[in-house]
């Protein structure tokens, strides 16, 4: 698999309200770029088409108290993938946190792929910090 990571980014508010945020599939919506189409959603799996991507589904998988939280993709994606939030606690108001997506790609794929899919993970976690941070 080929990881593709988002900056870390800073967020001034207490971890639990972003793993609360990011538990629930629904609110993936919010995060999206503006690429996303015909998003469908319930608290535990969604389905999305991305421009130059293709069809992605992914459910809810792991959440641990390592500060790790698992998507696994879904038999809707065109491959398989795992989209991975660490989320790294400072103390009660502060968390960095970063996206990461692991892909099953061939290196000629790779190369096609990598800009679009390192753009995807910085929007989603940009977004994210400018929604529940203001």
């Amino acid at each position: 698999m080929t990881t593709f990571e988002s900056k870390v980014i800073k967020f001034n508010i207490d971890p639990e309200k972003i793993f609360g945020f990011l538990g629930n599939l629904n609110n993936f919506e919010e995060i999206m770029p503006d690429q996303v189409e015909n998003w469908e959603s319930d608290a535990d799996q969604c389905s999305f088409f991305i421009r130059n991507l293709g069809m992605l589904g992914m459910w809810a998988g792991d959440f641990n108290n390592s500060g790790e939280l698992v998507f696994q993709s879904t038999e809707k994606s065109k491959t398989g993938f795992q989209l991975i939030y660490y989320l790294e606690s400072k103390d009660e108001t502060v968390a960095v946190g970063q996206f990461k997506i692991l892909v099953e790609v061939n290196s000629m794929l790779e190369m096609m792929v990598r800009r679009p899919l390192t753009n995807f993970v910085n929007l989603l976690n940009e977004k994210l910090r400018q929604l529940l941070c203001g």
